[in-house]
């Protein structure tokens, strides 16, 4: 794989009340009431689709390698509202020496405008042989 930063795709993704609602009692919220966690867009990331996507650039490694997060940074401009859509549009870069990959996403509202920003760090993990068949 290289290491430049290249594009992993463009989602359609929508904030869902109950997987906010799960995510907010995970974080240890008591009630339905409040704002979106601001962690909401980690969410996204485990979407089929850009799993997908994460596993087709992944298998350029030839080995298995199993990305494990290591870090993250989420920027919003206004606080993510239920039921409301949005463009995720992520680029990937690296891996760098260390084998860490940088997931990076920009995210836009239904009207174009950017609304935030994300970054992820993923650890590649080499798994043995004959794991993850």
């Amino acid at each position: 794989m290289s290491a430049a930063p290249r594009a992993l795709g463009t989602y359609e993704v929508t904030v869902e009340a109950a997987a906010a609602a799960a995510l907010a009692a995970a974080l240890g919220r008591r009630g339905p009431e409040g704002p979106v966690p601001l962690t909401y867009p980690l969410i996204w990331l485990a979407a089929p689709a850009v799993r997908l996507a994460l596993q087709a650039e992944l298998a350029g490694e030839g080995a298995l390698a199993l990305p494990v997060h290591i870090e993250q940074r989420i920027a919003l401009s206004a606080p993510l509202v239920i039921g409301a859509a949005y463009r995720l549009v992520l680029t990937l870069d690296g891996p760098d020496a260390r084998r860490i990959l940088r997931l990076d996403g920009t995210l836009h509202d239904s009207a174009g405008q950017e609304v935030g920003t994300l970054r992820t760090g993923l650890a590649l993990v080499a798994l043995p042989q004959g794991a993850g068949a």
